[in-house]
């Protein structure tokens, strides 16, 4: 299966939405849903942790971007379950992760 080959429906109504938050560069928006994307503190593993993890990490410090189904709409394919992290990358930064964000696919 190639990209092409997926297709998500939504309904017309929300596609104006989902637009418009794309193009505000200060939200990060899921350009499948229109849902909320986060950036979340995490091990160098990839496992999510709470805030107070960044005062004593014990397996590094690092971020990582979630999409989970609390956020998403319309059976989002890339949306993840609580406490999973999108894709397989984690950044050194948030800016880092942000910038990887707002660049995939030329964005």
């Amino acid at each position: 299966m190639n990209n092409k080959d997926y297709v998500v429906e939504i309904d017309n109504s929300d596609a104006d939405s989902i637009i418009a938050k794309l193009n505000d560069k200060t939200r990060m928006v899921c350009p499948f849903c229109g849902g909320e994307v986060s950036i979340m503190g995490c091990d160098e593993e990839g496992n999510i942790h709470d805030s107070s993890y960044e005062s004593d990490p014990w397996s590094g410090h690092v971020y990582a971007i979630r999409h989970d189904i609390s956020q998403a709409r319309h059976d989002c394919p890339i949306a993840t379950h609580l406490g999973e992290i999108t894709g397989r990358y984690i950044y050194s930064s948030r800016e880092e992760a942000i910038k990887s964000w707002n660049m995939r696919n030329g964005i």
